[in-house]
């Protein structure tokens, strides 16, 4: 069922980056089709087949992101990207952002509640999940690029908190109004964030 879902998928990306425009693939002939088809199979297995993520590996990306490292590479800019990329088996010196795309999704989906920063004292959510840990630190940007690049799911309980993405944003917004009202980057930055995600979806507990 996984292999099926993820190949559809991939059918449907290929589908609206050739309605899209000229792309890698070629979108030309029903020979050429096929042979799109097949690789789009070998994604899928690729995909399904990555190892699961180590401790080591999730705490990789959140000491990128705590201590903003730029990228070793020349094809992604932070290495909190590299880490996602090869995590999820996909290859930023080869893979197109597409196929990052479906391998990423697929990683984030099996584990995504696992993906947890220990031991990060000053957290606002102790061992909390990395959306909220890049809050937290001053960098909206994973949170932003996993909503809007990668669409990733946002939908479910941090077993730190038994609370969403959505209620940590809206509950450290009125935190921060309550305590710090002059801090009104900080609380546009939440409430910038927060819409967002709601745009695309993302639910409080509540609603699930």
């Amino acid at each position: 069922m996984t292999k099926a879902v993820g190949f559809f998928l991939c059918c449907y990306i290929i589908t609206l980056s050739c309605m899209a425009g000229p792309t890698t693939l070629d979108c030309q002939s029903s020979s050429n089709f096929e042979v799109n088809l097949n690789q789009l199979e070998n994604i899928v297995t690729i995909a399904d087949d990555c190892p699961t993520p180590t401790m080591d590996q999730f705490l990789a990306v959140c000491n990128s992101i705590y201590d903003r490292k730029p990228s070793e590479g020349d094809t992604l800019s932070f290495k909190y990207q590299e880490d996602m990329w090869n995590m999820s088996c996909a290859k930023p010196e080869s893979d197109s952002k597409a196929v990052a795309k479906i391998k990423i999704q697929n990683m984030w989906n099996k584990n995504k509640e696992s993906f947890r920063c220990y031991h990060f004292s000053s957290s606002t959510v102790p061992d909390g999940n990395i959306t909220k840990f890049s809050m937290d630190f001053g960098f909206p940007g994973f949170l932003i690029e996993a909503v809007r690049t990668y669409q990733l799911d946002m939908n479910f309980k941090d077993p730190s908190d038994g609370k969403t993405i959505l209620d940590f944003l809206k509950e450290q917004s009125s935190r921060i109004i309550a305590s710090s009202p002059s801090q009104t980057a900080k609380i546009d930055e939440y409430e910038r964030v927060y819409k967002l995600l709601q745009s695309n979806g993302a639910k409080h507990s509540k609603d699930l």
